[in-house]
């Protein structure tokens, strides 16, 4: 259904990608059907597609994080701390960005 929607409207899967600020393997592994967007960007892409593409065809909660149990004894990380990969975000919620046009 994503990739139906991209093609549909010319988008690229690096256009994607730069509006939902991942990189663009995780875009491709979507559009494959290798792997699937975790809530927040599942979220985004409906937003982005204006409702095209249902949060809900990924799942009802795609990457598990609303039945997981909190684990208490889980360390905490520092907020400032950063990981190698990590990627700098200033909220939890993506940032969506308007499409690109060629």
């Amino acid at each position: 259904m994503l990739s139906e929607w991209m093609e549909n409207n010319e988008v690229s899967m690096k256009d994607l990608a730069f509006s939902l600020n991942v990189f663009y393997p995780q875009v491709w592994r979507w559009v494959n059907g290798t792997g699937k967007p975790g809530l927040k960007h599942a979220i985004a892409i409906e937003s982005l597609t204006k409702g095209n593409v249902k949060c809900m065809m990924w799942g009802e909660d795609p990457d598990h994080t609303l039945s997981k149990p909190l684990d208490k004894n889980k360390p905490k990380v520092p907020k400032n701390s950063k990981s190698q990969h990590a990627k700098k975000q200033t909220s939890d919620r993506p940032k969506v960005t308007s499409l690109r046009k060629k």
